[in-house]
């Protein structure tokens, strides 16, 4: 149960900073 939890956050964690990426990528691209 807790080791799934982990897992769970771990990728939330991963799209969040993905997600990150991709607006600042967008966002230096336009400027």
């Amino acid at each position: 149960m807790n080791n799934s939890h982990e897992q769970l956050t771990f990728q939330c964690e991963l799209l969040i900073r993905n997600q990150i990426y991709l607006h600042t990528y967008t966002f230096t691209n336009v400027i």
